[in-house]
């Protein structure tokens, strides 16, 4: 559990449903997708979305972040608003997903499935023992984005995509970020369901098989769903119709 001087969660729900709930989680920038599904999701679900605070500044964030940390923190808060529906974790990122509900499990508590948007899984194999890491939007990197030193990495990021000088930042920037977060990790086998929403363009792609045979390594329920567009457009209109579909049929085939 958090203690008091613990980094700070910012969570925030997005839908008052009162059925299922829905927990996105994410390292750096995924709060900048999650708000696009509230249009989407049935009325019916419970969503909320969760982001450590200050993960993506170097100069306030917490100086010692793994994924194992930053996991623990995200269950922390889910725990605290679970009720007796069905629980799915979901992300962008495969690894904070998978350690979310990890981390759920270990305390006793039911998650009904983790919902992977069109994400790797990380690699079964031997690591260095986990150790302490640093975020990595360090001063030289913030100094050649021109990042005025009083903003923070999202806002800035939040303020470039409104104003569209910067389009798919989580390609290059957030990746950077969520990279360091998995270094020296090893994950473990997943004990209970995983979706893999794949995208139109990653399915196409062989060399993207990657994917499934990485998540069919970590458990051996994995189940797969297909919605139309690219890894990014999926998001977006019109695509994010079908993206939605996709999910509200995973979260109410479970209530069955």
């Amino acid at each position: 559990m958090q203690s008091t001087d613990s980094p700070k969660v910012s969570t925030y729900t997005l839908k008052n449903g009162n059925s299922s709930q829905l927990f996105g989680v994410h390292g750096a920038g995924g709060m900048l997708f999650f708000g696009n599904l509230i249009s989407v999701l049935d009325n019916q679900v419970n969503f909320s979305i969760m982001q450590l605070d200050g993960l993506d500044r170097a100069d306030t964030g917490p100086p010692n972040l793994n994924i194992i940390d930053l996991s623990n923190y995200y269950a922390d808060d889910i725990e605290k608003l679970l009720t007796l529906g069905p629980t799915f974790v979901c992300g962008l990122y495969g690894p904070i997903v998978l350690e979310t509900g990890q981390r759920l499990l270990e305390r006793g508590l039911k998650v009904d499935a983790l919902i992977i948007f069109d994400s790797t899984a990380p690699l079964l194999i031997d690591r260095p023992s986990l150790g302490p890491i640093k975020t990595v939007i360090t001063n030289p990197v913030r100094k050649w984005l021109a990042i005025p030193d009083n903003l923070g990495f999202a806002d800035w990021a939040r303020r470039k995509l409104r104003t569209k000088q910067i389009h798919q930042p989580s390609k290059n920037i957030f990746s950077r970020i969520n990279g360091e977060l998995v270094k020296n990790y090893t994950p473990k086998r997943y004990p209970g369901l995983i979706w893999l929403i794949r995208s139109e363009q990653f399915a196409a792609k062989p060399s993207k098989n990657k994917h499934l045979v990485r998540w069919s390594k970590i458990t051996n329920q994995l189940e797969v769903a297909h919605t139309s567009g690219t890894h990014h457009t999926m998001w977006e209109k019109p695509h994010l119709a079908n993206f939605g579909e996709t999910i509200n049929k995973i979260v109410s085939d479970k209530k069955k």
